[in-house]
């Protein structure tokens, strides 16, 4: 096998010269003039002289490492052909270029880039070496050539356990979709903020999902999904009942848990809630502490609303309190998780109900009637802006 190396010169001679130079190891053994026929001229003037310089490697283990071509004086008529050819459809490549030998970072041979002259539009700076393959591309400083690196996106981890976030997770779960028949989209506004950003898209209630969690917190939390359906399609459906403690407890973790997701699927959210928030709920099964969970019942189209934000008292000089905090509502149901992000300072604690929300935690130990008065968007502001807080006496 050979492989046909290109050469600009004014004669076969000195074609030959320049590649014995160039080229180490190997044996010339046939030399012509490529055919430019027909193909426009340079700016500058006509043509130059390309030849195809056909050669074989010394040894069989060299040439075993190198590329070899079936045709190799056709392959590279073909490719110089090709270069003016793609030259002739830009006017600004039609002016003389330029040509760069350099040893191949990858396999160190010499090889050489016909490079179009410098213009507007830059060069890709990127080329594929003829000698062993390496895709090749211009260093930074633009002062030499390198091995080709791609790119690595940021690995997702897991928002829970830090491991890779190999699981797609339905951020609404998709149970609810599936159990209330909910197939609505939820459009946003420049209004509504969604995470850090304002989301202009609009999410699909029942395919809401994002990567954030691995495999093993996805299944670990499908249990908690699994409890919390007997309990909540009722709930939604307007069923009247009572909840035990116990039941207000499993109903609080899911919402947090969802809230969580919720503050997390946008790109670049995923350090809304405190680490410390997160590892208390998945290792310890705890909520933590300073946060509260309402639940309430609402008429109309599903809504989403979630970020961070900050809890003063205008008329007090204390510092203002990190918060965050998540409400999904759709037919029949909604739920309102706020927390913060430190320890509430002395002499504050957590306020309980706020009609038309129930209050599940702080934790209490009566029994909770269900239904609330029913509520709609009207009361969206109201929902949104209230801060769960109140002074010790």
């Amino acid at each position: 096998m050979a492989r046909g190396v290109s050469a600009i010169a004014a004669s076969r001679a000195e074609a030959e010269a320049q590649i014995d130079e160039a080229q180490h190891n190997v044996r010339v053994v046939h030399c012509r003039e490529v055919d430019l026929s027909g193909l426009p001229p340079l700016r500058s003037g006509p043509l130059p002289r390309h030849w195809v310089v056909v050669v074989e490697d010394s040894t069989p283990e060299l040439a075993a490492e190198r590329p070899q071509q079936e045709n190799p004086e056709e392959e590279c008529e073909r490719h110089t052909r090709q270069m003016y050819l793609a030259m002739a459809t830009d006017p600004e490549i039609l002016v003389t270029g330029q040509r760069e030998g350099f040893d191949c970072p990858a396999c160190e041979e010499k090889i050489w880039f016909d490079l179009p002259a410098p213009r507007e539009k830059a060069d890709s700076g990127h080329r594929d070496c003829p000698e062993c393959g390496i895709h090749l591309t211009l260093s930074k400083s633009g002062d030499g050539w390198e091995v080709f690196v791609p790119p690595t996106k940021p690995e997702k981890k897991c928002i829970f356990c830090g491991a890779r976030a190999d699981s797609m997770e339905h951020v609404i779960p998709a149970w609810i979709s599936k159990q209330l028949g909910i197939k609505e989209r939820i459009d946003m506004d420049g209004s509504i903020q969604i995470g850090r950003q304002v989301r202009r898209q609009p999410i699909s209630f029942a395919s809401y999902r994002a990567r954030i969690f691995c495999a093993g917190c996805n299944e670990h939390f499908h249990h908690l999904e699994d409890e919390v359906i007997p309990l909540l399609v009722p709930m939604a459906k307007g069923i009247v009942m009572s909840l035990a403690p116990d039941s207000q407890a499993l109903l609080a973790r899911w919402a947090v848990k969802t809230a969580i997701a919720l503050l997390s699927a946008e790109p670049g959210d995923q350090g809304i809630v405190p680490h410390a928030h997160r590892t208390a709920l998945r290792s310890e099964n705890r909520i933590a502490a300073d946060t509260w969970v309402g639940f309430f019942r609402w008429h109309g189209s599903p809504v989403l609303l979630n970020g961070q934000g900050v809890a003063s008292n205008p008329r007090s000089t204390e510092p203002p309190l990190k918060t965050y905090s998540a409400l999904l509502a759709f037919e029949g149901f909604g739920f309102y998780v706020t927390a913060f992000d430190e320890k509430l300072p002395p002499g504050k604690s957590l306020s309980g109900d706020r009609p038309p929300m129930l209050s599940f935690l702080p934790v209490r130990t009566d029994l909770l009637h269900w239904p609330p008065p029913q509520t709609d968007n009207r009361m969206l502001p109201m929902l949104m802006s209230w801060t769960p807080l109140s002074s010790n006496s």
